[in-house]
């Protein structure tokens, strides 16, 4: 599994990139060449997702965490590089907004703050 550092990233910000479909398959052109986008991993959150994951990348101090919620009342958190499950929390009914900074609401008319270490 390869890990997503900050490289990679800095080396998008630098260049245009402009989008060309062919037939079946999209690739992303720039500068430097064809940059291909494939799935490295996914999890199960049991029910439909209408949300954005929020992506925490803090340099120093951790890998990387994904936040997410879903329709099962699942938000859980997973490593970015492999995404193992760190921890997940059962909330009071279906989660339909994007989190951050660890905060979500649900269904129930909560908003649940939730340590990211949790």
């Amino acid at each position: 599994m390869t890990k997503v550092s900050k490289e990679f990233f800095s080396s998008f910000q630098d260049h245009k990139v402009s989008r060309s479909v062919n037939q079946d398959t999209e690739n992303f052109n720039n500068a430097k060449g064809k940059v291909s986008v494939s799935c490295k991993w996914g999890t199960c959150l049991y029910k439909c997702i209408d949300a954005s994951p929020l992506v925490v990348c803090a340099p120093g101090r951790c890998e990387g965490e994904v936040f997410i919620g879903s329709h099962s009342y699942t938000f859980m958190c997973s490593r970015l590089s492999d995404g193992k499950v760190l921890w997940e929390s059962r909330l009071g009914d279906r989660i339909e907004s994007s989190a951050a900074l660890s905060l979500c609401g649900g269904y129930d008319g909560q908003v649940y703050v939730l340590n990211r270490f949790t």
